[in-house]
């Protein structure tokens, strides 16, 4: 493997679960990271967590779960509306998807 100057080398050893864990998709991934905030892609990557399942979620919940307050909750939210990444299908009912729309149409 040839390397720049400014590159290291990493050598992964992970033990991999044999349950309580997500796979999720590198290139989904990726463009969550690029496109999100923070706090939107922490959002993205626990309703990864939990599968194909429904669930309850608000904001006191979320902030107990993984630390964001109920402002960037709500801000996170129509963030993860904007690119699809949810979808209204009732009242207070969203499907969730990890990829959202393609990058293409965020320019």
């Amino acid at each position: 493997m040839a390397l720049f100057p400014n590159q290291k080398t990493i050598q992964i050893r992970r033990t991999l679960p044999h349950e309580n864990f997500m796979v999720i998709d590198r290139t989904n991934w990726i463009i969550a990271a690029k496109r999100l905030t923070y706090s939107a892609f922490k959002l993205w990557m626990f309703l990864c967590s939990y599968g194909t399942r429904d669930m309850a979620i608000g904001p006191a919940y979320i902030k107990q779960c993984i630390g964001i307050s109920e402002s960037s909750y709500r801000d996170a939210m129509k963030e993860l509306e904007k690119y699809e990444y949810i979808t209204q299908v009732q009242k207070s009912t969203y499907l969730f998807n990890e990829f959202g729309r393609p990058m293409e149409e965020d320019e």
